[in-house]
């Protein structure tokens, strides 16, 4: 009578569960491990911790391609989540059922091996130099630098020719982005985030305040408008007027006496504000270095009141 023969696997092989269901080895060590692995199933039951459970691989599937989007190969996933290579790619690809030999997802997977996966999330710092990932967040962070006054010239120059105007130029229109590259947009930022920019000669200010204006136009949103700058689906909106928008930043370096220029809009914001210090004409038009006969246009136009003095030469004469 004819016997069926065992498979026996190698003595070097791993032996485990796997290897007992799905190899069909009968090796003494395969099957002492499958014993014991069904001891513990039925203790961890029995006490409510079994979290081996069964799940629907749908939702992990998906959480994986959204890594991969992001630059995340199969191998840098498993060393994430300390789930095997192996398993990892069995839930990406499809693989060709035993029984019925169609190219199948696989459908269930274990809960914990699903909760390792799904609390991964991508690193930039475990991704390759040349992986490319997804540009949204890296040239939002340009855009934001843009609206808080920087040119790319002058971003540029801050890198000591590391990165050149051109570069920046493409990184900040980019879809996708080398990780390598994503870094350095990161170092950029943090880096310039709170940092003023240049403005010690006028040129400089001229600049700025034409950045500023751009990023207007563009729609552009500075950083603190992001609840998360690298995932929120929509941009926040960017207020504009009909007419030239209003700078901030310029008013208070003119108010401050910095000589920057300044659109009539802004003109009269800062001649409204020194105005309310008690500020006469002469002293207003010298602080904002334009002709007294505007400050007084100005004024008459927002029916104001002509102070004769303004509070420094009141402290003057008071002394």
């Amino acid at each position: 009578m004819a016997t069926t023969s065992q498979h026996v696997c190698p003595p070097d092989h791993p032996h485990n569960n796997t290897c007992y269901l799905r190899h069909g080895c009968r090796d003494h060590v395969c099957k002492a491990r499958r014993a014991e692995g069904e001891r513990l199933r039925r203790r961890e039951k029995a006490y409510g911790t079994y979290t081996r459970a069964l799940v629907d691989a749908g939702p992990v599937r998906q959480h994986l391609a959204w890594l991969r989007e992001h630059g995340m190969g199969a191998k840098y996933i498993a060393a994430a989540s300390g789930v095997s290579f192996t398993v990892i790619t069995g839930i990406i690809w499809r693989s060709r059922d035993r029984n019925t030999g169609e190219l199948t997802h696989r459908k269930r997977i274990r809960s914990d091996t699903a909760a390792r996966l799904l609390a991964v999330r991508p690193d930039l710092n475990l991704l390759a130099d040349g992986a490319f990932i997804d540009a949204t967040g890296y040239r939002r962070r340009l855009q934001a630098l843009v609206a808080h006054g920087w040119t790319l010239p002058a971003i540029a120059r801050t890198t000591n020719g590391e990165v050149s105007e051109f570069r920046l130029s493409r990184w900040i229109h980019a879809n996708l982005i080398t990780a390598a590259n994503a870094r350095t947009i990161i170092t950029i930022f943090d880096r310039l985030e709170l940092a003023t920019p240049p403005h010690t000669t006028a040129q400089e200010r001229a600049w700025a305040q034409r950045a500023r204006r751009l990023a207007m136009r563009r729609r552009w949103a500075p950083a603190l408008a992001w609840d998360d700058i690298d995932t929120d689906p929509t941009p926040p909106a960017v207020e504009q007027s009909t007419g030239n928008p209003l700078d901030e930043i310029a008013i208070e370096l003119a108010l401050a006496g910095n000589g920057v220029r300044l659109t009539p809009g802004e003109r009269r914001v800062c001649v409204r504000k020194l105005h309310s210090l008690r500020w006469s004409d002469q002293a207003i038009a010298e602080r904002l270095r334009c002709a007294d006969r505007t400050v007084e246009r100005i004024r008459n136009e927002l029916d104001l009141t002509a102070w004769q003095m303004d509070e420094l030469e009141v402290t003057k004469d008071a002394a």
